[in-house]
């Protein structure tokens, strides 16, 4: 029978897709109750499986912020670190890909000093283990990162010398004496600046100045070890010249990485490939050789991306004139000579857009094209373009409407759907008002849609997306009343108009729309808004198919306030939200879950208690 239970649950939850859940959805607790001056931290996190939540939160001691976790359900929530002392607290944290353990950075054992921990998700904080060797007195653990196949933890620290970074890999499961120092002992002076697990978790790649100080360069080495397997991934620098470390850039299939650096002339950046486990002397120069003054420039931007599949190399550069950005793709594993400029010749003063973007172009998950924006027809007007990844430039399209002086695209913020068929931007066109756009990323030219209808000068557009399967289009923006942000969907070709979602505000208050998350489907929009009560922000809930919104936030004492959805939309999926709201004391955030779960955890025991109150 509890077999039988199990599987009918496993059934039934498989039938309810997102637009089942409207007005179902529930607020629950998970933290403690909160008590004057204690409060749960940014950064909450629901485990990849969706079972458990995990948060930090200051319940003891104030300002001490613990770390716990909770079933998604509820419950007694589970202390996983050692409880602390006041002025200590759990740094960072992170849940492994496999929802099974935490791996946390606390200075719990000894005073100051930062170290790293693993600790089954379901704690008990007991069950932590260490993964860091014994530091010096000084050192520190300053970061890691998990493995994608969650076996080990790649960390940096100055275990051994004060102020020099080194990098260690550890299991998952410990112990610390298992820890591995990744590279031979560096030149005095030199460190670890950067790294990155390859996406099939076998090796590390990193940068530093190991070998003479202030010359970096760029490493590989096993993630086990041991560091006498390290290999060079760049060929031999000329003299002052060394690898940029704002990036590493490995390929889907663990091949190949991408890196920056002025390597064969001192000052000129450019843009090389090499095999994951070397030799640096067989990396490859992608770019073709730069005019004077040019290069592929080292970015806080991103300068470089590979194509999802792994095939193809995207970079910008002014390499044929200096200070002109212009587009280019080439074979990850090049050579040079197949590299192909992507966008038209642009006209005096213009170029393609790289500065204040982030990304300043984007490759569609298909890999089959590129979009990017630039003045390229007309100075300081810019476009939206879109060109096939391999080209030609002659094949580039402007998807944007022709602009009129001094008009044209808005750089920031843009997107493209998730299967990307098409692009959402804002801009300004004959000399009308901003709006918001949307075109098929494979054309035509100048096919691109209003979705937001007319606007005025007044009037501003905001936090404009698609929704995860890419079906509609959502924002904020004050078109129907100038003093309050409404949220507003449309479908997303952009035809069918605009549908307000939050037309039941009360116009004599100035209520807004603060934040939102949609279903993956579209159908369903959770919203922080003061829709009741100006400056008293609650969660509602409401169809994309029409229909009044459902309150789904607890009740909130005179004077408190959801104070904000957490940085988790994409658990919307498996129809949860987390947010923030200081019910229990004016001075204390409690962590909260928005949750349409039909069955809850104990239903196959047969435990109608654990039953959704939403199951008839």
């Amino acid at each position: 029978m509890r077999f039988v239970a199990a599987g009918f649950a496993v059934t039934l939850l498989g039938l309810f897709a997102p637009s089942d859940l409207a007005g179902q959805m529930r607020s629950t607790r998970l933290s403690e109750p909160g008590v004057p001056g204690n409060d749960v931290a940014a950064g909450a996190a629901l485990s990849p499986d969706g079972k458990w939540v995990v948060y930090r939160q200051d319940p003891v001691v104030p300002g001490a912020l613990e770390l716990f976790s909770v079933a998604r359900s509820g419950g007694e929530p589970v202390r996983l670190s050692f409880a602390l002392p006041a002025g200590v607290s759990v740094v960072f944290f992170r849940i492994t890909p496999d929802s099974e353990r935490v791996v946390y950075l606390a200075a719990q054992e000894t005073a100051g000093v930062v170290e790293i921990w693993s600790v089954p998700i379901a704690g008990p904080a007991a069950a932590a283990v260490k993964l860091n060797p014994t530091s010096i007195a000084s050192g520190d653990v300053v970061d890691f990162a998990i493995s994608p196949d969650s076996t080990s933890v790649v960390f940096r620290g100055d275990l051994l010398t004060d102020g020099t970074f080194e990098l260690w890999s550890a299991p998952i499961l410990g112990p610390a004496a298992l820890a591995t120092h990744l590279h031979p002992a560096p030149v005095a002076g030199g460190h670890i600046t950067l790294y990155r697990i390859a996406p099939d978790s076998s090796r590390v790649v990193f940068t530093g100045d190991l070998l003479f100080d202030e010359r970096f360069e760029i490493f590989s080495v096993p993630i086990a070890g041991p560091f006498t397997s390290v290999v060079v991934l760049n060929p031999l620098p000329v003299a002052s010249g060394d690898v940029e470390d704002h990036d590493i850039f490995i390929d889907s299939g663990s091949a190949r990485v991408l890196f920056i650096g002025d390597l064969e002339t001192d000052g000129v950046s450019e843009l090389w490939s090499a095999a994951i486990a070397g030799p640096g002397r067989a990396a490859i120069r992608l770019n073709p050789l730069a005019t004077a003054g040019g290069d592929v420039p080292p970015s806080p931007f991103q300068s470089v991306a590979i194509s999802p599949d792994g095939q193809f190399a995207v970079f910008y550069g002014d390499l044929s004139t200096d200070d002109v950005f212009e587009l280019w793709s080439v074979p990850i594993a090049g050579p040079a000579s197949q590299a192909v400029k992507l966008n038209p010749p642009p006209v005096s003063g213009g170029d393609v857009e790289t500065f204040n973007l982030n990304p300043p172009f984007r490759i569609t998950s298909d890999s089959a094209r590129v979009l990017f924006f630039g003045d390229l027809l007309t100075d300081s007007i810019s476009e939206v373009w879109s060109v096939p990844i391999s080209g030609p430039a002659a094949d580039a399209i402007a998807l944007s409407l022709p602009a009129a002086v001094p008009s044209g695209v808005s750089t920031q913020p843009w997107s493209l759907s998730s299967d990307g068929a098409r692009v959402l931007f804002s801009g300004v066109f004959s000399g009308g008002n901003r709006k918001i756009w949307t075109a098929r990323t494979d054309g035509p030219a100048r096919s691109a849609v209003n979705v937001c209808g007319n606007t005025s000068f007044n009037q501003h557009l905001e936090a404009y997306e698609f929704a995860a399967d890419a079906s509609r289009i959502f924002f904020r923006a004050n078109l129907d009343r100038a003093s309050q942000d409404w949220l507003y969907t449309t479908p997303a070709d952009g035809f069918g108009g605009r549908v307000a979602l939050t037309a039941d505000f009360d116009a004599v208050r100035g209520s807004n729309v603060s934040q939102y998350a949609a279903s993956p489907d579209g159908s369903v929009v959770v919203y922080r808004a003061d829709r009741d009560a100006e400056d008293t922000f609650e969660l509602f809930e409401v169809s994309t198919a029409g229909g009044p919104a459902s309150r789904i936030s607890p009740a909130l004492p005179a004077g408190r306030d959801v104070l904000a959805l957490e940085s988790v939309f994409t658990t919307m999926g498996s129809g949860a939200l987390l947010f923030e709201a200081n019910v229990t004391s004016l001075d204390s955030a409690e962590l909260w879950i928005a949750d349409s779960r039909i069955l809850l955890a104990g239903f196959e025991t047969g435990d109608a208690a654990e039953w959704s109150v939403s199951v008839p």
